[in-house]
């Protein structure tokens, strides 16, 4: 996967987002972990992996509130270091694995999460690791992708963040492969998935993040209900049949 990806990130940069970011950075990834952990639907039965956790804020918080087994993955020496400094937990483990390469058995994970990462590849590597995890996944077992949709306001944003150099550059540096809901179902329905559902979140409610994250979190809420207009992330969820 690293002949894919060709920038570098702290390996803390999530952690650091939420909790030393600009307003605008905590809101989104805040916000992203909420849909995250709600489309999940987690108990302590779960095995779950977090592929391409990076800095690990989501792996531990599902170890932590649901007490289910969680493993963390990333291709990031660097980001991996970091979790296993600053989460620990009996029932949590994080892994450095190139995600192209099979590591994990058949069905091994009831649930995987995989959140903005598809951006960053190139096909090929997409292809080798949506098949290694549908192979990790049990029948049944639910997958949520995250990734930002090309059909909305994001592709002016990312030019604004980069122009502004709010953010460490995306376009043809960190993100080389945009999505829509039809494009990216149609990768996922490639690789053998069942498509439940793919819909899209982060309208305005990150971006008016500086009223304060709980005003965020309320206008998100109502976002999620209401659905008009094309948020900038899409969340997939999907199911190994």
């Amino acid at each position: 996967m690293t002949d894919n990806i060709h920038f570098k990130i702290k390996g803390a940069y999530q952690h650091d987002a939420i909790e030393n970011g600009i307003c605008f950075q905590r809101s989104w990834h805040s916000l992203k972990y909420q849909k995250a952990l709600q489309l999940l639907e987690l108990n302590e039965n779960d095995t779950v992996l977090d592929a391409a956790c990076g800095s690990g804020v989501l792996t531990g918080m599902m170890a932590e509130k649901y007490k289910c087994r969680v493993v963390g993955a990333d291709f990031s020496t660097a980001a991996i270091e970091f979790c296993k400094r600053q989460y620990i937990h009996t029932n949590l483990e994080f892994i450095t694995l190139d995600l192209t390469d099979k590591y994990f058995g058949e069905d091994a994970f009831s649930k995987i999460v995989m959140l903005e990462i598809v951006e960053h590849l190139q096909p090929d590597a997409t292809t080798k690791i949506l098949k290694n995890i549908y192979t990790y996944l049990q029948p049944g077992g639910k997958l949520i992708i995250s990734t930002p949709n090309k059909n909305s306001l994001w592709p002016v944003i990312e030019l604004m963040l980069d122009t502004l150099g709010l953010t460490p550059k995306m376009k043809n540096e960190q993100h080389v492969q945009l999505y829509t809901k039809k494009t990216l179902r149609t990768v996922l329905l490639q690789h053998g998935f069942k498509v439940n559902l793919i819909e899209s979140s982060h309208f305005l409610a990150p971006w008016l993040s500086f009223f304060g994250l709980k005003a965020a979190e309320k206008i998100h809420s109502l976002e999620q209900k209401i659905k008009i207009f094309p948020g900038s992330l899409l969340f997939a969820i999907v199911e190994k049949e």
